[in-house]
């Protein structure tokens, strides 16, 4: 059963809450350097030995049944 009123009310807890961790979900460390990744369409359970390909900052990848391992320096 849809209530409008309990809606609105979840809907604004959540924004409050968001407010209030959004600044401390991703906080910035530093940056890989080096970093390369792997793509597959398997669901791998370990990580790969060999097949890293170097990869750009800011570079998209996915799709369906896409998985992507990433190795770099930290």
């Amino acid at each position: 059963m849809y209530n409008e009123n309990l809606n609105n009310r979840i809907f604004s807890k959540l924004e409050s809450a968001l407010k209030i961790y959004e600044k401390l979900i991703f906080k910035k460390v530093g940056e890989l350097a080096d970093t390369r990744a792997y793509y597959t369409p398997e669901h791998l359970r370990s990580v790969p030995e060999s097949g890293f390909e170097p990869i750009e900052k800011g570079a998209s990848w996915g799709g369906e049944w896409q998985n992507m391992w990433l190795a770099g320096e930290f």
